[in-house]
């Protein structure tokens, strides 16, 4: 006879006296196993809030958590008190060779696997996961939305061009002076901006940063990045963005701003069970004056279709940073 283990989909072979066992999960990990179910098992892990059973599952280029195990189970309550209990996960193996998706962890038997967050009742957009062998072992290694690869095909990145170099003298001058309405200012301007540029990229010499923090949790920042060259600037913007792809949903401009190049990301996407059309979201805009980068997000958002918080404050650097253009002389003939 056969035992359908409900779950972990896999058949075992069961004797007659009904004395089949599950092997563990670690048993499981002991052999490469297929893809779908190992997506299938570690995501089942998150949902269920047992993530010290999910980091098992991961191989070792996904970075790690960015926050304490007991951190991330909070958010995992957390998101779903927004999104709602996730039920189950469909998963299956997409007829898609991994290489033509861009580069990839160099690891053994590369494969896509698409999997959909199921909420009451509902299945949300497919999403699409990596896995590899590593040791042996079948992993989880990476989950993006299904918009990433098309930001990437399309260059979206590309977007991102340099502006005349800033009118404003020091880095500072660049912030805004008024946040969004209901946050509160930060005490403490920091010289150590944010994201990526923590750990400085190529020619990247000073940075300034200010922000306000909303009621709870989530607010707004803007950091002003200054670099050696111009066109080290526009690398890092570009580099900046595309670490971005593998949680966003959508891009967008700001009117007003040209070069501004803005990206809405998952903002708990990091957990890899948020479902892609459901919020929270952040707001992330990056706009290049000569040799400076300058990065503005806002997070938590639950609505603002129109991207309305970012662009405020967006639009007030850009009125301290532009220069007029030059009038042409008087006396200039045709």
């Amino acid at each position: 006879m056969l035992c359908l283990v409900v779950g972990a989909s896999i058949l075992l072979s069961c004797s007659s006296d009904g004395g089949g066992v599950r092997p563990s999960r670690d048993a499981q990990r002991d052999r490469p196993g297929d893809a779908a179910e190992v997506v299938r098992d570690y995501l089942d892990a998150l949902r269920t809030g047992d993530v010290e059973d999910a980091l098992k599952y991961q191989c070792s280029t996904v970075a790690d958590l960015p926050v304490p195990i007991d951190m991330a189970r909070h958010q995992i309550d957390r998101l779903a008190g927004i999104t709602g209990a996730i039920d189950s996960v469909e998963v299956r193996e997409l007829d898609i060779d991994p290489h033509d998706e861009g580069p990839l962890p160099d690891f053994p038997d590369p494969v896509l696997v698409g999997y959909r967050l199921v909420i009451g009742g509902e299945s949300h957009p497919e999403m699409q996961a990596l896995s590899v062998v590593e040791n042996g072992r079948r992993r989880w290694c990476g989950g993006h939305t299904p918009t990433s690869d098309q930001f990437f095909s399309e260059h979206r990145d590309e977007r991102v061009i340099a502006q005349p170099r800033s009118a404003a003298g020091a880095l500072r001058e660049l912030m805004p002076s008024a946040g969004p309405s209901g946050q509160a200012l930060e005490p403490d301007e920091q010289r150590v901006p944010t994201d990526v540029f923590r750990e400085p990229l190529a020619g990247q010499m000073e940075g300034w940063s200010r922000g306000w923090a909303r009621p709870g949790i989530g607010g707004s920042r803007v950091s002003g990045i200054r670099f050696a060259t111009e066109q080290q600037a526009v690398d890092a913007a570009r580099f900046a963005l595309r670490v971005k792809f593998s949680h966003g949903v959508e891009t967008f401009s700001i009117d007003g701003v040209p070069g501004a190049v803005g990206i809405r990301v998952l903002e708990l996407g990091w957990l890899d069970v948020q479902p892609p059309d459901v919020g929270p979201y952040a707001d992330w805009v990056y706009v290049v004056y000569g040799d400076t980068v300058v990065e503005i997000t806002a997070s938590e958002l639950l609505g603002d279709p129109q991207h309305a918080t970012v662009a405020a404050l967006v639009r007030q650097v850009h009125s301290s940073a532009a220069i007029t253009p030059r009038a042409p002389d008087a006396g200039a003939s045709d």
